[in-house]
């Protein structure tokens, strides 16, 4: 009975698992296009034709280098002017050698090869796409040729259709930008697609416009050289690297063709969860003679219709693409600062998905709407929903006007202060509501009376307690009520004082909106049916997940991430604030427990992974660290060292004689979040604030830097282990000595720690003596005198986890 309980339990939790945001964004949808001048059918039909012979070509593309020693290139028919892509048969082989140290150390790791130097592999095809001079290059190192185009022809055709068949992002749509826009070869975009002879399969491209245009994901900084590895079996792996020239670490610029101001969204439910809406962008451009633009929408919502207005101008039907992807030709292309609006009709299945009696959940939580990337810049929110009558929703934004209509609930909602995405929940909810008077934060609970379908299931088959979510409703306020006071007094006010709980229908997982959290099924489970579920190991989840998603109002919306690189200053610092609320809340014990927990998590072998997870990579290459070698490595890293590096820098800025230890880190964190408010800081925008409260203590080469903590644990993998041998004697007349060593090894001879030393009188009261500064591997001495109070039982190094080590 206990087997067949967990197999049927753990088919429900997978039943209930959402979509992954990947797969989402890339299926490939039937083409749609309602005015036909840009180039693009033509670019659909554009096949191999000319052939070029080449011997000992050479193409280079910043870090990466193309040797063709012998063969043909067909070449695709010119499509308004220029030739766009190729075909190549023969012999070749490519070398891509990596622009940073970090990326170096990265390949050596996904290759498993420990003296990785140059990443390289043979070819005898690869498929070209271009706007750049390779044309002219190809034709200029080669000799026209007279042969049969049959097998390019065919090896064209089966690109394409793998691209279809594996819903990867639509490529042309990158072509016909520079198309229309008239770009010239100087800023032209290179991807090449080869089958390895080593390797799996990859894309390779070098784009000035960086490899965010592409498609393939958001907030991919001014990154412009991708390596993309496609290995179904044991998982692929992604190279992502600046130009060669680029600067070691820093915000680089900002890339993106335009952001969106203001979104006016209109949308009706039907059926339950059927879908229609229509949404008004209204945007400014960032880059000079922008006229293609992509969007993201959820890959199942049809698009009818797209029109376009400039200024006062009458909306006009425009040309979009919907195809592996969702694109708009603008009539002209439009200067950098000048405005438009947007119109999308759209309709389709699946957005929500019906869990029964009342209970959905949204799966297309990003994309339920046209945008220009979620999370990327803050825009103001105006929202229309009509859903049928027994239902509601529970939106972002403050509702201002509600009523029934003949056959729907009317609700609009408004977001005044930019925000970066917008969200709802939908569904039957009860209420429960609360303001804290100290921080003025009104807290509402929205928990769902029915019950989901696999609810009503498990109570039937596993003979359960029944569910009953309504009565930790109270427990949820007040978690939101500790939140709100918690971390007003850490980072300060949030500009909006409205947040709305609600229950969700999933089971792992959290997720919050601005002024809108996300609660897992499981959070609102009392602690008996977790037990009867198997779940009893979730405890430490449940307690945390609340603070942890409540605390994105702080990190993620009110103060956002620049990159993928810098997301640990997101989910980190999440992770963190969730620390600090278990603190306020259960002790300082349970605050070190927290971290004894995180700290497992970076060091171990998930059960399915290659090596530890602390070795996998730096937080910086943050969604990277997720592949199928490490599958646990990107929470571990993002989540649970981002985070241990904050609680790091808040011990190093204790301050044992303040009546408030944590004077120096409030302040720090205080400035940072109002210096950094509606914007997007990096990394080291980050390091640039904690270094304007840095300490003497932490001032390890005075000049005032923190580069020297931030190299090693922020962009380095390196973990120390500390070991001691420290005694006491008593001097007589309060006085002790205190003698002994204490060790650092598993490191490398630049690295620096600051290892605290501590007191403990009686069980938990603990004092905090100093620091030793602790250079690469070495044994530091310790012999001083010191006045204490009492007898001390014993001394103890690094007692609140002060230090992440293998200890």
């Amino acid at each position: 009975m206990k087997a067949s309980r967990l197999r049927i339990l753990s088919a429900f939790l997978l039943a209930g698992s959402a979509t992954p945001p990947a797969r989402e964004a890339a299926a490939q949808v039937k083409a749609a296009v309602q005015v036909s001048d840009s180039g693009y059918e033509a670019l659909q039909a554009a096949q191999p034709e000319e052939a070029v012979a080449v011997r000992g070509l050479t193409l280079e593309r910043d870090a990466v280098r193309f040797e063709f020693e012998s063969g043909l290139f067909w070449l695709l028919p010119p499509v308004r002017g220029r030739v766009l892509g190729a075909v190549f048969e023969g012999k070749g082989r490519y070398m891509l050698t990596p622009a940073r140290e970090s990326e170096r150390r990265h390949l050596a790791i996904v290759t498993e090869n420990k003296s990785f130097s140059v990443l390289t592999d043979s070819f005898e095809e690869l498929v070209l796409l271009f706007t750049d001079g390779t044309a002219d290059e190809i034709k200029k190192g080669g000799t026209p040729a007279t042969a049969s185009a049959q097998k390019a022809v065919s090896v064209w055709e089966g690109f394409w259709k793998r691209e279809r068949k594996e819903r990867r992002p639509n490529l042309r749509l990158r072509l016909l930008a520079d198309l229309v826009e008239k770009t010239p070869a100087s800023g032209g975009a290179f991807l090449a697609f080869t089958e390895g002879k080593k390797l799996p399969s990859a894309l390779m491209a070098v784009d000035p416009r960086g490899i965010e245009s592409l498609g393939l994901g958001s907030l991919l900084g001014d990154e412009t050289v991708l390596f993309l590895s496609f290995d179904d079996q044991h998982g692929g792996f992604w190279y992502l690297g600046p130009t060669k020239d680029a600067a070691r670490h820093g915000r680089g610029a900002d890339l993106s063709p335009a952001e969106a101001l203001h979104f006016t969204i209109d949308t009706r439910i039907k059926k339950n969860s059927d879908l229609e809406g229509t949404t008004a962008i209204r945007f400014r451009v960032s880059r000079p003679g922008t006229q293609l633009l992509r969007l993201h929408l959820y890959s199942k919502l049809h698009v009818s219709d797209v029109s376009f207005s400039a200024g006062d101008e009458v909306p006009k039907p425009v040309e979009f693409i919907r195809e592996g992807g969702f694109a708009v030709v603008l009539p002209a292309p439009m200067n950098a600062g000048d405005t438009g609006t947007l119109s999308i009709r759209y309709s389709g299945e699946s957005v929500l998905e019906d869990a029964g009696d009342g209970n959905f959940y949204v799966s297309a939580r990003q994309s339920w709407y046209p945008n220009f990337g979620t999370f990327a810049r803050p825009a103001t929110f105006d929202l229309t929903y009509r859903v049928p009558p027994k239902y509601e929703v529970v939106s972002v934004g403050t509702r201002v006007e509600s009523r029934a209509e003949k056959d729907a609930a009317f609700s609009r909602w408004k977001v005044e202060s930019p925000i970066r995405v917008a969200g709802f929940n939908y569904g039957r909810f009860r209420k429960l509501e609360k303001k804290d008077a100290e921080t003025g934060f009104d807290i509402r609970v929205f928990t769902n009376p029915g019950k989901p379908s696999f609810a009503r299931e498990l109570e039937n088959v596993l003979e359960l307690a029944r569910f009953n979510t309504e009565k930790l409703a109270d427990s949820a306020l007040v978690d939101g009520i500790n939140s709100a006071r918690t971390f007003e007094t850490f980072f300060g006010p949030l500009p909006r004082k409205e947040i709305s709980i609600t229950q969700q229908t999933q089971w792992n997982f959290g997720q919050s909106w601005p002024s809108l959290v996300f609660l897992p099924y499981i959070a609102f489970l009392g602690s008996l049916t977790r037990q009867q579920l198997g779940l009893a190991g979730a405890s430490s989840f449940v307690d945390e997940v609340g603070y942890h998603e409540f605390s994105h109002q702080w990190w993620g919306h009110h103060v956002g991430w620049a990159t993928y690189h810098d997301q640990w200053l997101s989910e980190g610092f999440a992770e963190f604030s969730a620390a600090l609320a278990v603190q306020q809340t259960q002790g300082v014990k349970n605050y070190v427990a927290f971290w004894n927990g995180a700290r497992k998590r970076i060091l171990e072998t998930p059960r399915l992974g290659h090596q530890p997870n602390a070795d996998v990579g730096p937080i910086t290459l943050g969604f990277r660290l997720a592949d199928r070698r490490d599958p646990g490595a990107y929470q571990a890293l993002v989540y649970s060292k981002g985070g241990y590096v904050l609680h790091m820098l808040r011990m190093l800025m204790w301050d044992t004689k303040d009546k408030n230890s944590d004077t120096r880190f409030i302040a720090m964190m205080k400035d940072f979040t109002s210096t950094w408010a509606g914007r997007n800081p990096s990394t080291d925008d980050f390091m640039a604030v904690a270094e304007r409260h840095i300490v003497p203590t932490m001032d390890l080469k005075k000049n005032g830097k923190l580069d020297w903590f931030f190299d090693q644990w922020v962009h380095g993998t390196e973990i120390p282990r500390f070991s001691n041998k420290l005694e006491f004697k008593d001097e007589g007349g309060g006085k002790y000595r205190i003698a002994g060593e204490v060790s650092q090894s598993d490191v490398s001879p630049g690295f620096i720690s600051l290892v605290p030393l501590y007191v403990e009188f009686d069980k938990g009261d603990l004092v905090r003596l100093g620091t030793l500064q602790m250079n690469g591997p070495a044994t530091v001495p310790a012999n001083f005198e010191i006045r204490l109070p009492k007898k001390p039982k014993r001394l103890v190094i690094n007692a609140y986890r002060d230090v992440l080590s293998r200890d």
